[in-house]
């Protein structure tokens, strides 16, 4: 049968079919058709194990905080080629890489078997005895880690995750803040653009939340750390071989690629042409429901996002994809809740049982038995109890807690262990025996505007000796934190009663308010009201009152508890009185819910001895202005409350010191959280320049001399503390300097930078910048040229630019660390630059050269090429993958008519000329070749070839080659220009150049 291909097929088909019928899980290889699902069903060979574990015990030394589903993240983002050097063998690593949750389940009972060889726990891995004798051999004698901990403490939200909430792609933060009782910082890195999140303790007590930070784009991944543990998570968003996301619908978090899909509702996303639906795009084996589409994201433009039910439907896949996303035909043990105690939740927003769960264990459905291993323990790591379970044909539902009298109080997780796949962790919060009375129903808005009446909620742990827990609201609180005690155990909760809440979608967005919420005049049209009202009640109207007069009324559109109202049909009305207050009108309830106010709210702004003062301005209640300094850009703004009833203030020392600020004067809504924005917003009517003295420069040596530069034009500040200050500001010159000052600016910032230029690496990821954003600087400070040995790199830095790791870690490619050095190429970069290295090969060198094609182009509309582009659907990858070139080549071809570029072109083959000849003289002529590929016509066509060269020239004059160093100076106005117009292909190519001559040099 070895040679007979029929055969092969007929036996694949008769596994697969066999796999579908037992409700097994199914897998799918674009190679290896016959064999994959019989190898990934083989699992890690025993010989292989051994291998597995020295590797993951390597690995589990540099990540102590590291889980199960790192380990499998990491792994899959090594190539199979980097894998088998770092001891992981084919069929191990296509398990691993393909199996999801069964890899990830088997891996951390990897983990535990490790922390027994290591003392560290008593928990039973339930892995195979050969398996564990397998690692216990292979790490005999090895100097065993520190001990990792209680495994159930993994549970707890620690870790960062992608999730699909408020209708965008966002990273979801976890509250690590109240677990380590200090202040964290969280940085986001994705494609390069970096955001700091701040995270301090709560006081106990108050609410502790998650944040989240979008990801406006499409990206492959995104890159999180957090300070001052320094750990690292990298997230996998988008695989260019199947960009089709998956959302679970309950927990909102991002099903990986290789993981079988939820059974039931699900969110999914995927690139779509202006015409397509889901119902055309996807393919299903079986049938799918779409029952809600989703608007598009911004910056996700040609995305199309909706909800579908999987619950009949056997797999799924995009249209013309070769990967099925199979729907999981496994059931997994569940918890089955009883009664919640009303109106309180834990603190991340789970409800609170009122009684003991039980606990469902699938059965085998068959003559065989299958058993679960179950373990309760507090979310602590305190394990409560352990017990294991012999489940038949039938389901078998067991009480956690026995038939013991003990009524927990706190927050469990349960751990049931069973066959790989198809365990689960259950995180449970109980409250036994306590109950919760409101004293009312719903909480109205007041007549006033002045907040929710005033309500509380009373709770009973149901046991005699327990006092009562009164939960008082005031009329500016919708939730409030508490805690709930019965003996020694305890248990954080948050209060919420049902409360009227108004909102506005459309033209104007304002997020839900327990008060009245302010209105453009301007925007009505568009823009919808929507006010939370008791289930039930019906005949909701709202009326406009100006001048203490109702002047119209307009009827809802009521559905459940919401009343909605189209304010286009306000609009004319209001439009000759200019200010008005909105009234909600429900039988003999009237409650302001909304200011319409003009959206020029004064018409100017001044300082005199220390007061701000508006002009024309009404005194609206929740007045408040951002002051911008303008010496200082890099500052965030403050915050300016005026005094009710009143149109002017005091301002507090630190804005005057500033001497000057943009004053972005706006009303303020106590119930939304409001972020200021860290640049002024030039779009709206009421942002007003205002200078009233000198500046002060301020102790700070990392500030020192930035003011009165910006000012006066004195020196500006070249000191190392100084360097990232001075790279931000270098960012925000062309946003918040006059035009005719843009070039001088920069022009002193990248000499005060090329002083201390060996430092920039660590500057660069203390200025909060993104990446293309300082390439021309990198140009102009000849960051470019410094020599790769006095630059220390960082997996921050890979993340946050590629090319700068690449350039400061290719000097270890013949050093102690270059597996590490590998292992990012082939994660952040791709394997075209091992290629490079190993083979003297680039597959994709002719990628991003302006051709024939191009010529066609430049002659078409803008329009209809973005259309052919967006049907070829690229999608980047690493720095050097083809469609990360391709894109990279398409923004350069966009910019080509750009003014700055014109004396570029216009000299582009003299520069190329040159810069090829000093190439060949540092490097010798067969050095040109990579370069020879890239050149094309004259003009606009050659741009390509010319980065390249600039890079070329750059890289070898950083290893002191003279005839590139005296060529940079002549390239380096023109490399400016070309890293501002088009900063992806820079730095693609000044990766690239370091890597051709890392190979040359190692020859």
């Amino acid at each position: 049968m070895p040679g007979d291909v029929n055969k092969q097929a007929e036996l694949a088909n008769g596994f697969r079919h066999g796999l579908t019928t037992l409700g097994l899980s199914r897998f799918t290889l674009t190679s290896r058709r016959n064999v994959g699902e019989v190898l990934l069903h083989g699992g890690v060979p025993i010989n292989s194990v051994g291998a597995l574990a020295k590797t993951l015990a390597r690995w589990d030394e540099t990540n102590p905080s590291g889980d199960a589903k790192s380990f499998v993240a990491w792994l899959s983002g090594l190539s199979q080629k980097v894998a088998i050097t770092r001891g992981i063998d084919v069929p191990t690593w296509l398990f691993i890489t393909e199996t999801g949750e069964i890899a990830a389940d088997f891996i951390d009972r990897c983990l535990i078997a490790i922390d027994h060889v290591a003392g560290a726990t008593s928990e039973d891995p339930a892995l195979p005895s050969a398996v564990l004798d397998e690692i216990a051999l292979a790490l005999a004698g090895a100097d065993t880690r520190r001990g990792r901990g209680a495994r159930e403490r993994r549970a707890i939200d620690v870790a960062p995750s992608l999730v699909f909430s408020a209708q965008r792609v966002q990273v979801r933060l976890p509250p690590l803040e109240a677990q380590t009782e200090s202040d964290i910082q969280w940085i986001v890195t994705v494609d390069g653009t970096s955001q700091r999140v701040e995270s301090p303790a709560p006081w106990p007590g108050d609410p502790v939340t998650p944040k989240f930070v979008p990801v406006r784009a499409p990206a492959r991944r995104a890159v999180v750390s957090v300070v001052p543990s320094e750990q690292a998570w990298e997230l996998d968003l988008i695989d260019a071989d199947d960009p089709l996301l998956v959302f679970d619908y309950g927990t909102q978090q991002l099903i990986p690629s290789r993981n079988s899909l939820s059974r039931g509702r699900v969110w999914v996303a995927f690139p779509s042409e202006s015409a397509s639906t889901a119902e055309y795009l996807l393919e299903c084996e079986g049938n799918f429901v779409v029952l809600e589409k989703a608007s598009t994201p911004s910056g996700w433009d040609g995305w199309e996002f909706a909800s579908i039910d999987l619950s009949d439907a056997t797999r799924v896949r995009l249209r013309g994809s070769d990967r099925w996303r199979y729907v999981s035909t496994t059931r997994r043990p569940r918890l089955i809740d009883g009664s919640t105690v009303p109106f309180i939740e834990t603190l991340d927003g789970r409800a609170v049982l009122a009684e003991k769960p039980l606990l469902e264990l699938p059965g085998t459905g068959g003559e065989a038995t299958m058993t679960w291993l179950v373990s309760v323990a507090t979310s602590e790591g305190e394990v409560l109890s352990t017990d294991d379970y012999d489940v038949g044909a039938g389901t078998m539902t067991v009480r956690l807690w026995g038939s013991t009298n003990e009524s927990p109080l706190g927050d469990f997780i349960v751990n049931v262990r069973g066959p790989l796949g198809r365990g689960a962790t259950l995180r449970v919060a109980i409250a036994d025996g306590f109950s919760a009375v409101a004293s009312t129903d719903f909480r109205w808005m007041r007549p006033d505007g002045r907040g929710l009446d005033s309500a509380e909620l009373t709770i009973r742990s149901g046991a005699i000796e327990h006092e009562e827990l009164v939960v008082s609201f005031t009329a500016e609180r919708w939730r409030r934190a508490r805690t709930l005690r019965a003996g020694t155990n305890a248990l954080e909760i948050s209060a919420k009663l049902p409360s009227m809440a108004v909102g506005a979608a459309g033209t104007a967005f304002r997020s839900r308010s327990g008060g009245p919420i302010p209105l453009d005049l301007e925007s009505l049209v568009g823009t919808t009201l929507r006010v939370d009202v008791p289930p039930g009640t019906w005949g909701a109207q709202l009326g406009a009152v100006a001048s203490g007069e109702f002047v119209q009324a307009i009827n809802a559109s009521q559905a459940g508890g919401a009343a909605s109202f189209s304010l286009a049909q306000l609009s004319d009305t209001l439009e000759t009185h200019r200010f008005a207050q909105l009234r909600l009108i429900l039988g003999d309830r009237s409650v302001p819910v909304a200011y319409v106010r003009p959206g020029q709210l004064t018409s100017a702004a001044s300082v005199d001895d220390g007061v701000l003062a508006l002009e024309n301005a009404m005194p609206v209640e929740g007045l408040m202005a951002l002051a911008y300094p303008k010496y200082a850009p890099w500052r965030a703004p403050a915050s300016i409350q005026f005094p009710p009833g009143t149109v002017a203030v005091a301002l507090p020392e630190e804005v005057l010191r500033e001497g000057a600020a943009t004053f972005v004067v706006s009303v303020a809504n106590p119930w939304v959280p409001f972020e200021a924005p860290a640049l002024p917003d030039w779009s709206t009517r009421n942002a007003f320049v205002t200078e009233w003295g000198e500046v002060s420069e301020p102790d700070d040596p990392r500030e020192r001399g930035f003011r009165s530069w910006l000012a006066t034009g004195s020196p500006c500040p070249s000191t190392p503390e100084s360097l990232p200050i001075a790279l931000k500001i270098y960012t925000l010159v062309p946003r918040v300097a006059k035009r005719i000052d843009i070039d001088r600016l920069r022009s002193e910032l990248a000499e005060a930078v090329r002083s201390n230029r060996e430092q920039v690496v660590d500057a660069v990821l203390r200025a909060e910048s993104d990446a293309n954003d300082l390439f021309r600087l990198f140009v102009e400070a000849d960051v470019v040229t410094v020599p790769r040995e006095a630059w220390e790199s960082s997996d921050l830095l890979w993340s946050f630019s590629p090319a700068l790791g690449i350039v400061a870690d290719t000097d270890e490619h013949a050093g102690p660390h270059r597996d590490q050095l590998r292992d990012n190429l082939s994660k952040y970069v791709g394997e075209s630059a091992i290629d490079i290295l190993d083979a003297g090969t680039d597959p994709y060198a002719a990628v991003g050269r302006f051709g024939p094609r191009d010529r066609v182009l430049d002659s078409m509309p803008q329009d209809r090429i973005d259309a052919m582009w967006a049907i070829a659907n690229v999608l980047p990858r690493g720095l050097l993958d083809k469609d990360t070139r391709a894109q990279a080549s398409k923004l350069l071809f966009d910019r080509r008519r750009d003014r700055s570029l014109d004396a570029v072109i216009a000299v582009s083959r003299t520069l190329i000329t040159e810069a090829r000849t000093a190439i060949a003289t540092d490097l010798g002529p067969s050095a040109t070749a990579p370069l020879d590929i890239r050149i094309s016509d004259d003009g606009w066509m050659n741009l390509p070839a010319l980065s390249l060269a600039c890079a070329f020239v750059a890289r070898t004059a950083s290893r002191g080659g003279p005839a590139c160093s005296r060529t940079f100076e002549k390239l380096r106005k023109a490399y400016m220009r070309l890293a501002d117009a088009a900063p992806d292909i820079v730095q693609q190519d000044l990766g690239l150049a370091e890597l051709w001559i890392t190979r040359w040099s190692e020859q």
